[in-house]
């Protein structure tokens, strides 16, 4: 997909050693964008390692579970040659955060060209 000059595939899958497929939000280059939900990976500005997290389908999960469990994602990409970015679902909210967020990507894309 190409939009406002970025050239990007969406839910871009790395498979672990174990056999494990690993989806990132986002490919562009070598860069792999992730969207994280506040609630869903547990953002660490809201909970401590110790909080359960009532996840649909669970019988709670440990915050910090949840944060290894992207940290060994994170460390899957990097092995992979990749740079992850990610972004947290209140910055996505904050309607200046998310203006740097777009001058930043426009600045890629001009520098692409």
């Amino acid at each position: 997909m190409v939009e406002n000059n970025i050239d990007f595939e969406v839910e871009y899958c790395l498979t672990s050693s174990d056999g494990h497929a690993r989806y990132f939000d986002f490919k562009v280059d070598n860069y792999l964008i992730e969207l994280n939900g506040d609630f869903w990976h547990a953002n660490p500005k809201i909970y401590a390692e110790n909080d359960i997290i009532n996840l649909p389908g669970s019988d709670g999960v440990l915050a910090k579970s949840l944060w290894e469990k992207d940290a060994q994602k994170l460390q899957l990409a990097q092995q992979n040659g990749f740079t992850v970015i990610t972004l947290w679902e209140c910055d996505l909210n904050d309607s200046k955060k998310l203006e740097k967020i777009k001058r930043i990507m426009k600045l890629y894309a001009n520098n692409k060209n």
